[in-house]
């Protein structure tokens, strides 16, 4: 193949015919800005109307302000008092569980005791009267000790 040389500048002598080309129209002129505005008379019925809605708005928003901060606090109040129901739940399941588990003991206790008295009956008539206890008085549970036993 052979090549073939592509001139891609123009002439010399061309160099002044650069000019845009004849058909395009110059730009139109755009009318000088005014510096004087026109006065607009707003009547004062209309005046008043809109300083009544700006005033309207305002209270509006401030009372969704004061909506929006009391329901925060209540929310807050509200989490509060849940936590601490439910803290006493949990105690009183603890104590619950406590007291029946007191209850069970103070049961097998007394089934202890019951089955005891019929030998220290045996014993007392045996022996005659108690040394501690006058014979007028009646059996009382606990004795009078001030010693307690371990609950286990």
């Amino acid at each position: 193949m052979s090549s073939t040389q592509v001139d891609t500048t123009p002439p010399a002598h061309d160099e002044g015919t650069l000019q845009p080309a004849h058909d395009y129209l110059p730009p139109a002129e755009a009318s000088p800005f005014s510096s004087f505005r026109s006065p607009v008379y707003v009547p004062r019925e209309r005046r008043l109307w809109t300083a009544a809605l700006a005033a309207a708005l305002l209270v509006t928003a401030g009372g969704l302000g004061i909506l929006y901060v009391d329901d925060t606090n209540n929310q807050n109040a509200d989490r509060a008092l849940t936590s601490q129901n439910e803290q006493l739940t949990g105690r009183n399941q603890n104590l619950q569980t406590a007291l029946t588990t007191t209850e069970t003991k103070l049961t097998a206790s007394e089934s202890q005791v019951s089955n005891l008295r019929p030998s220290w009956s045996t014993r007392r008539s045996a022996s005659g009267t108690s040394p501690r206890r006058s014979p007028d008085r009646a059996f009382t549970w606990p004795p009078e000790s001030r010693t307690r036993l371990p609950i286990t």
